[in-house]
């Protein structure tokens, strides 16, 4: 939904986006992951513990823009 929200503005209005991400050209089977102290936890391993971080798929992000 966002990077389509982002196309029709540039698309309204001009200009270009510039995505800079971790991620790879095709899907993953689970891109949602936790990270506490520098190592990756279980996403339910004590909850509110551990920052969450999604991994992009650049190819669904293509698509859509």
């Amino acid at each position: 939904a966002a990077a389509e929200g982002l196309a029709k503005r540039v698309s309204q209005h001009g200009g270009a986006a510039l995505i800079i991400d971790y991620g790879q050209d095709r899907p993953y089977e689970a891109s949602l992951q936790a990270i506490r102290q520098h190592k990756f936890v279980g996403l339910l391993e004590q909850p509110g513990s551990a920052d969450l971080s999604a991994r992009v798929d650049f190819s669904a992000l293509r698509w859509a823009l």
